[in-house]
């Protein structure tokens, strides 16, 4: 999987493209990326920065790539 990190005003974004959870045959109802988002939320708690982890897109229900919102607390 490749990503890619910004902020800007105390918002991130963070977007993730290759995923192996994105590979399903057709469109899925619910995001399925969950995985991630627990991950950037648990990684940046661990780093001092707590965050809220909000899932915007996700590729497996058909969005170029799965992009997450990032809310600092």
């Amino acid at each position: 999987a490749r990503a890619r990190v910004g902020t800007r005003q105390g918002r991130g974004q963070v977007d993730i493209a290759g995923s192996v959870f994105c590979g399903l045959r057709e469109p899925w109802p619910w995001p399925t990326c969950t995985y991630f988002a627990a991950a950037i939320e648990r990684h940046l708690a661990l780093c001092g920065a707590a965050a809220a982890v909000r899932i915007a897109d996700c590729r497996a229900g058909g969005a170029a790539c799965c992009r997450f919102d990032v809310t600092f607390t």
